[in-house]
């Protein structure tokens, strides 16, 4: 649904912001924590946004990367991806 909509290289920039804005958000929650005092309003609304807007970001980032390939076994014999014949032990 999601796929190719915003072109590559504009997704790495906005995933590498996101990443950062939860940092910093984190970060500053921490200070208020660690100095004891009262969380701010507008801090708890950043933080609310932030997590609700990694839903797209993450569905987003979802939809774009590749189903990865079925992995097989190399025959060391032909050196190929076929997965080596069956062995009666």
């Amino acid at each position: 649904m999601l796929t190719d909509i915003i072109p590559a290289a504009w997704r790495k920039g906005i995933y590498a912001a996101y990443a950062l804005v939860i940092v910093a958000l984190g970060a500053v929650q921490v200070g208020f924590v660690t100095a004891q005092i009262g969380q701010p309003k507008w801090l708890t609304v950043a933080l609310a946004t932030a997590a609700y807007l990694g839903v797209a970001i993450g569905a987003m980032a979802a939809s774009n990367t590749p189903a990865a390939a079925p992995r097989h076994a190399v025959d060391p014999v032909s050196g190929d991806g076929t997965p080596p014949p069956p062995t009666l032990s």
